[in-house]
């Protein structure tokens, strides 16, 4: 099933919105922990499941938070300078050297 959702042709999705779900799950991720470590999920059946249990390692794992966070910090700054690159209201070449600095 994993394996399936991240074949893009299943999802066609733009960078922004890709970026915005990380945002998003690394703001949540206490409420996410709490989720998974809640008595309606230790008592579902989805949590029995060998994908319930990896997502929940994931989930619960700070290694995984602390990876998250890198990768926001990381791809923030790549994604302003492809949004000056890909801008048709200016030229976007000055604008991009100036971003590198």
């Amino acid at each position: 099933m994993l394996e399936d959702m991240a074949r893009p042709h299943l999802f066609p999705v733009n960078a922004s919105t890709i970026e915005t779900t990380r945002k998003c799950l690394f703001k949540y991720r206490k409420e996410l922990s709490q989720m998974f470590t809640s008595t309606a999920w230790v008592e579902s059946n989805a949590l029995r499941t060998h994908v319930g249990m990896e997502i929940t390692e994931i989930i619960l794992n700070n290694t995984f938070w602390k990876d998250v966070e890198h990768i926001l910090k990381v791809s923030e700054a790549l994604v302003v300078v492809l949004r000056l690159a890909d801008s048709e209201d200016k030229p976007a070449m000055g604008y991009v050297y100036e971003a590198m600095d």
